[in-house]
C-alpha cells in the first residue's frame, strides 16, 4: 500500500524543517477527512501548500500526494453520499413500505463504505506522515503515480 521510494536529507523550506512540516500537514488534512463536510474540501490545504513550495523537491512531490489523495476521497466520498443516497432513496420510496426499510438499510451502508474509505485514507496518510519525518519519499497506492504527474508539470521543474 505504501512503498519506500527515496530518501532525502534533513533540510528546510521557509525556515522550518521539512519533515515536521509534511508531517503537520498531513495530519491536518487526515483530521479535515475525517470530519463530515470537511472531507470534500480537504483537499484544498494541500493545494495551498504545493503551490506556495518552491524549495524542496521533497516537500512538493508529498504534498502533491497528500492532494490527490484527499481530491480522490472526497470525490469518492460525495459520490457514496450524496447522489447514491439520493438514488436509493427515491427508488425506496417510489416501491413497497417493505423496500423503504431495504432502501434505509442500503443508504447505511453507503454511509459506512464511505466511512471505511475515509478510514483508509487516514491510516494511509498517517503511514506517509510518519515517513516524511525520516525524509522517507513513500508514494501511497493511486496518490503516488498521481502526483509524479502532478510534480511533471512544467510549474513544478526548475
Amino acid at each position: 500500500m505504501i512503498e519506500n521510494v527515496k530518501r532525502y536529507r534533513t533540510h528546510t523550506s521557509h525556515g522550518m524543517d521539512v519533515g515536521k512540516l509534511i508531517c503537520i500537514l498531513y495530519a491536518v488534512t487526515a483530521l479535515l477527512m475525517l470530519v463530515p463536510y470537511a472531507k470534500y474540501a480537504a483537499w484544498i490545504l494541500p493545494l495551498v501548500f504545493l503551490y506556495r513550495e518552491k524549495e524542496s523537491d521533497f516537500a512538493i512531490f508529498m504534498f502533491a500526494q497528500l492532494f490527490s489523495l484527499a481530491a480522490v476521497v472526497g470525490a469518492l466520498a460525495f459520490l457514496f453520499e450524496v447522489p447514491l443516497k439520493w438514488l436509493i432513496r427515491r427508488m425506496s420510496t417510489s416501491l413497497a413500505f417493505g423496500w423503504v426499510l431495504a432502501g434505509d438499510f442500503a443508504s447505511f451502508l453507503t454511509s459506512i463504505l464511505a466511512a471505511f474509505v475515509g478510514l483508509a485514507a487516514v491510516i494511509l496518510t498517517l503511514m506517509a506522515a510518519s515517513r516524511a519525518l525520516r525524509y522517507i519519499e513513500a508514494h501511497i497506492i493511486l496518490a503516488g503515480p498521481m502526483a509524479e504527474r502532478i510534480t511533471a508539470l512544467p510549474r513544478f521543474k526548475d
